[in-house]
């Protein structure tokens, strides 16, 4: 093993290195960039080391033995939310948890796959015709009835299930992804993707999946393999719940081998020996291609790894080809700023990986060494011999690797004090519990009463809420946890004077109120095609050793088919910053003539004692953000961490059209105290003078000031935008005889467009072009024209701008000019007098700079 960065180091987990963590740090020298690399003497672990016998200091932890407890070979460490470390072997799958291991299945037969949220094991049998799931009583098996499909399992199922943001899971074989439900499973297959079959025969192919944090979409690569190592593949494709996309982007072909997401919401893409970069915002694509190997050294192959740091730079490793082989050499690297900055390389076949912790900080296991990465900058912190196994989660680094001749569960702690793992010879550790059944993730919630429970339907005139709440409590209670509920619940039927009202319903078990005990959410709908909608979303809670609570909210009103009234649940995502989940549904509301309709969503946060909405809006329910003829989506839209609700309204259909009907797109967002409209954006151009000016104003909001200042600069200078009058309606609507534009409307809109473009000047620091439109201002609209009431309002401003220096004292000023003459600023901008286009503007939005 060659290294680029680091020194070679004397070996941590032996007494007399005589070498202190200042010493080792002081040695380490500056990154190299790709052209300079300086070539260290080789470090290798000395093959007769082992741990020392005392639990090392700092975060350095051994928490358990392995081999005389848990028997079979190691296959994977899987981190869950509760903070317990699964195990799997070939023979039993066993959670360790505080001091004790538990197991869930043993001597099983097949491929293990997945632990789900209710603490479920996968597993997809040999001849994988089926996939089954173990609840620790019984099995639940899936086969061709429930959707899942055999498949050619020929170089063995190296796979696991990813959860999306509506808790179903996903899964890649080696000729498809698939995705539960909750009920059934629906198979993608290469050409549901848009991919080309495989151009050889004897290719194996290979599936990534990434599912993003930002937008829930759904990222695949596809690679095929053959002989030596990759021989090509099929490229990116992306799904949005709908439709497939990417068949015509740069990474539509190629071996795929890795997928990531920067905290901006950009996808890196590892295709062969190129990294891509895709910012969906601008739609843009980079690629980066590594430095020319030396000559005689074998080409870059293929990345093996790809991790992001906090910065959104990652970090890689590339294994090499050449000759008969794709093996034979791996070289980690950083790009930094565009460039390829070498790390270190191996020639031997062992572990390399990054990992990153959730401090945000970086971990290298590179062979039988553990190095720890802070700003760019390596520092040498362990010799683990024979590592083993290693993975993320819960806060901390887990990996196995040897101490005093057994495998041992080892952690890094977390430098923030989260709750440690006690290390071996610390009270009990080690220790075993009686192998258990249960599925019960804390000890706040029942364990399962081994009694049968059924939910029957309801009678009608019985709402959802009071037909269900009892009974869905009652069946957690039962059994423990929500496992099997949404099959019962989707064959649910009840019959209403001869109409049959079918089912549909979500089951999720997600911490929603922050206590770290995950909630079940129900979300259960009973509709009549085409017609009416009834149901409600219920949140249970352990408390005490029950499930307790029940129905959050009602949801109803009407839809369009029995295929698809639509999921009440949209989004479980952290909405205001608050680390806490928010819970986001909508339904449609009323279907008007010509399916027009009103779609309506909502926010539900807890705050200490019950859900509370938190959407402030102007709409008549105040607490709902609705869409006409449209949808919408949880979307980070500026990479901050923190989820918006982005929502399209679209033109009405028959008589309820209008020419003047635009498309516009919303984004609400958390603004401190609440969930409000943070950035509108139309469709086409404006027509009527007005139309321009509102959308000056939606620019401003959106923080888009050139658009803005183009948008006023057009509401007062151009002729060929056409007048409104209260008449202006009935013409637009039903296209009757054009009525006369009310005249005092054009000098209205001129002096409050002046304004804002004043206003626009300051906020860019553009004084001298403020105060020359100022002074047009003032002069324009004198005392008793018509505008003049603008011209004060800015007066007001400007003079309290030239005081204070400060834009947001000035638009306080401003505010409460325009409060005490709300007849005079805010009622010709909007009340009725546009009719369906007309605007509530409050004194705020006279001046939002703050």
């Amino acid at each position: 093993m060659k290294t680029y960065l680091i020194y070679p180091l004397c070996l941590l987990l032996v007494a007399g290195c005589g070498l202190t963590p200042g010493d080792i740090a002081s040695s380490i020298p500056q990154a190299a960039t790709a052209t300079t690399v300086a070539r260290t003497p080789t470090l290798k672990p000395s093959p007769t080391v082992t741990p020392s016998s005392t639990p090392i200091a700092g975060r350095f932890r051994p928490v358990t033995l392995i081999d005389d407890v848990v028997p079979g070979s190691i296959q994977r460490l899987y981190p869950s939310s509760d903070g317990a470390l699964w195990l799997i072997t070939d023979e039993v799958a066993a959670k360790w948890m505080d001091t004790n291991w538990s197991f869930y299945l043993s001597d099983y037969s097949g491929t293990l796959v997945g632990i789900d949220q209710s603490e479920r094991v996968w597993v997809v049998s040999e001849d994988t015709t089926e996939i089954s799931a173990w609840d620790g009583e019984t099995w639940t098996i899936y086969a061709t009835k429930t959707g899942w499909k055999t498949f050619p399992d020929w170089f063995g199922l190296d796979a696991w299930v990813q959860f999306d943001e509506l808790g179903r899971f996903w899964l890649n074989t080696s000729q498809d992804v698939r995705l539960f439900d909750g009920t059934r499973w629906t198979v993608f297959g290469p050409q549901d993707m848009d991919m080309d079959p495989p151009s050889y025969e004897d290719v194996r192919s290979s599936f990534e999946i990434t599912i993003l944090d930002s937008t829930g979409e759904i990222w695949v690569g596809e690679c095929d393999w053959a002989g030596p190592g990759p021989i090509g593949g099929q490229g990116a494709r992306w799904y949005d719940g709908q439709t497939w996309h990417g068949t015509d982007s740069p990474v539509a072909s190629g071996c795929v081998t890795a997928i990531e997401e920067d905290r901006l919401g950009r996808i890196w893409i590892g295709v062969e020996d190129t990294l891509w970069r895709y910012d969906p915002s601008k739609t843009a694509w980079v690629s980066f291609t590594p430095p020319e190997p030396p000559p005689m050294e074998p080409r870059y192959g293929y990345i093996t790894d790809l991790v992001l740091d906090p910065d959104g730079e990652p970090w890689l490793n590339f294994t090499l080809c050449g000759g008969a082989s794709c093996s034979s050499k791996t070289i980690a690297f950083h790009l930094h700023d565009g460039v390829w900055n070498p790390v270190i390389e191996s020639d031997e076949f062992g572990l390399q990986k990054f990992i990153l912790d959730a401090e945000g900080t970086l971990w290298l296991f590179w062979d039988a060494s553990v190095y720890r990465i802070e700003e760019g900058e390596f520092e040498f912190m362990a010799e683990v011999f024979r590592l083993l196994v290693t993975d993320a989660g819960n806060g901390r680094v887990w990996f196995v690797a040897r101490y005093e001749g057994q495998s041992a569960l080892w952690t890094i702690e977390t430098e923030s004090g989260l709750p440690p793992s006690a290390a071996i010879g610390e009270g009990q550790p080690g220790s075993t519990s009686t192998p258990t059944s249960s599925t019960s993730p804390t000890t706040n919630c029942p364990q399962p009463s081994g009694r049968t429970v059924s939910i029957s339907p309801i009678n009608p005139g019985t709402t959802v809420t009071e037909g269900f709440e009892p009974q869905l409590q009652e069946y957690l209670n039962a059994r423990g946890s929500a496992d099997g509920l949404e099959e019962v619940l989707g064959g649910l039927t009840f019959n209403d004077s001869s109409t049959i009202w079918e089912s549909k319903s979500q089951v999720m078990t997600i911490d929603v109120t922050g206590d770290q005990i995950p909630e079940v959410l129900i979300d259960l709908i009973f509709f009549v095609e085409g017609q009416y909608a009834d149901g409600a979303i219920f949140v249970f809670a352990c408390r005490d050793g029950r499930y307790q609570g029940g129905a959050m909210t009602a949801i109803g009103g009407q839809i369009f088919s029995a295929d698809d009234p639509g999921p009440g649940i949209r989004a479980i995502k952290d909405m205001n910053r608050d680390g806490v989940p928010e819970i986001v549904y909508s339904y449609i509301e009323i279907i008007g003539t010509h399916a027009n309709f009103t779609r309506v969503f909502k926010i539900a946060t807890w705050d200490g004692t019950g859900f509370v909405d938190l959407v402030q809006s102007d709409s008549y329910d105040l607490t709902a953000v609705q869409v006409y003829n449209g949808d919408g989506e949880i979307i980070d839209t500026d990479g901050d961490g923190t989820f918006e609700l982005v929502v399209s309204h679209n033109v009405g259909r028959g008589p309820d059209a209008s020419p003047l009907d635009r498309a516009r797109t919303e984004i609400w967002a958390w603004d401190g105290s609440a969930i409000t409209l943070a950035c509108s954006e139309a469709e086409g151009v404006p027509v009527f003078r007005f139309q321009a000016f509102q959308d000056g104003d939606d620019a401003t909001r959106c923080g888009n000031y050139e658009g803005a200042l183009a948008f006023y600069q057009q509401a007062v200078f151009d002729e060929k935008l056409l007048g409104w009058s209260q008449g202006r309606m009935a013409d637009a609507s039903f296209y009757t005889a054009t009525p006369t534009p009310d005249p005092n409307e054009r000098p209205r809109i001129n002096a409050y467009g002046r304004y804002r473009i004043m206003l626009l000047h300051v906020a860019q620091g553009h004084l001298s072009e403020a105060e020359i439109v100022y002074h047009t201002l003032i002069e324009k609209y004198p005392e008793g024209v018509i505008g003049s009431q603008y011209a004060e309002l800015a007066t007001v401003f400007w003079n309290s701008y030239r005081e204070s220096q400060d834009i947001g004292v000035a638009c306080e000023a401003a505010t409460e000019y325009a409060t005490m003459n709300d007849d005079l600023i805010l009622s010709p901008l909007g009340s009725d007098f546009y009719g369906f286009y007309s605007r509530d503007y409050s004194p705020d939005d006279i001046c939002p700079f703050k």
